[in-house]
C-alpha cells in the first residue's frame, strides 16, 4: 500500500507574493500560518513558523528554523541549519547573515551595507507591527 503525502505545507492564512522575484519552496518545507513570503527562496526541510516575515532576494538553505516573528531581510543567505530566534531580524552582513533581536543594531549594520533609508524605515514598520 503506498501513500501520497504533500511534500509542502501551507497554512491557508499564509501569503506569497513575489513582485519580482519567484517565491521557491523546496520539498518536505513547512510554512505556517500568517507568514509573508516575498520573492525568496526557502530549501527543503525548513520550517518557517507562525508570522515569519522573509523578505525579496532571500535565501533561506536546507534544514533551516525562522522562529515567530522573525524577519529575514532583503537578500539575506542563511546558510544550511539555521535558526532565526523568536522576533530577531537577519541581516545581510559582509562576511555570511547577521541575527541580532536589536532593531536599531539592524538599522546599523544594514547602513554599513549601503540600504537605502526606505529599506530600513520597512524594518522598523514589520518590527513595529510584529510587537503588536
Amino acid at each position: 500500500m503506498s501513500s501520497c503525502l504533500p511534500t509542502q505545507s501551507f497554512a491557508r492564512s499564509a501569503a506569497l507574493r513575489a513582485p519580482h522575484f519567484l517565491v521557491e519552496i523546496q520539498d518536505h518545507t513547512l510554512v505556517a500560518p500568517s507568514c509573508v513570503l516575498t520573492g525568496c527562496h526557502i530549501g527543503r526541510l525548513c520550517y518557517v513558523t507562525t508570522n515569519a516575515i522573509i523578505l525579496q532576494g532571500a535565501r533561506i538553505d536546507n534544514g533551516s528554523l525562522v522562529r515567530v516573528g522573525a524577519i529575514v531581510h532583503f537578500d539575506t543567505h542563511l546558510p544550511e541549519n539555521s535558526r532565526v530566534g523568536l522576533g530577531q531580524l537577519a541581516v545581510p552582513g559582509k562576511t555570511g547573515p547577521i541575527i541580532t533581536a536589536g532593531v536599531t543594531e539592524a538599522r546599523d549594520l544594514l547602513q554599513a551595507t549601503d540600504f537605502s533609508r526606505e529599506h530600513l524605515e520597512c524594518i522598523e514598520r514589520q518590527h513595529h507591527f510584529m510587537k503588536k
